[in-house]
Formats: structure tokens, C-alpha cells, sequence
């Protein structure tokens, strides 16, 4: 299984690839390009996610939390029902 950040990284640095590659072609058109200052990544926090334990991202966010899985609910023999609803007390 590959390493969610290396598969995170890897996907920046094609970015970054195809980012140069169409400088590149602008430049040899002759038309111009403006310098880019890269984008800092986010810091992660040290905290742990509540859901699994891993550092780096909050439970609301995990990718490891588990699926919810199907219920199946049996029907059963109807029960007596009133439509009479209890009076408050006063």
C-alpha cells in the first residue's frame, strides 16, 4: 500500500512538473512568465486524531475512520397503539 504522504507528495511534485513544463512552452512561443512564489505547505499539528491515532489530521477529516456498515431491521407483529396522548399535569 503506498504512504498517503508520498502519494500526497508525488501529486505536488506532478504539479510542480507540469506547472514548469507549460512556463516552458509559453517561454518558447515567445510570450512571458511571471515568477511564482511557491506555496508554503501547511504545517501539520501534532495532535492525534481522535478516530484512529494517526498524527496529522482531525477525526471530522479521517481517512481511516470506518464505514458505516448496513442494518437490516426485521419487521415485526404490530403492537397495540392508542391515539390518546397522555394529558400534562398541571
Amino acid at each position: 500500500m503506498v504512504d498517503k504522504e508520498k502519494l500526497a507528495r508525488l501529486v505536488a511534485l506532478k504539479k510542480t512538473l507540469d506547472d514548469t513544463e507549460n512556463e516552458i512552452n509559453q517561454l518558447l512561443a515567445g510570450g512571458s512568465v511571471q515568477a511564482q512564489t511557491p506555496t508554503p505547505e501547511k504545517p501539520k499539528s501534532g495532535k492525534k486524531c481522535g478516530a484512529c491515532g494517526e498524527v496529522g489530521h482531525r477525526a471530522d477529516g479521517c481517512p481511516n475512520r470506518p464505514k458505516a456498515t448496513e442494518v437490516t431491521i426485521e419487521a415485526t407483529e404490530p403492537t397495540e397503539t392508542t391515539t390518546e396522548l397522555p394529558q400534562p399535569q398541571l
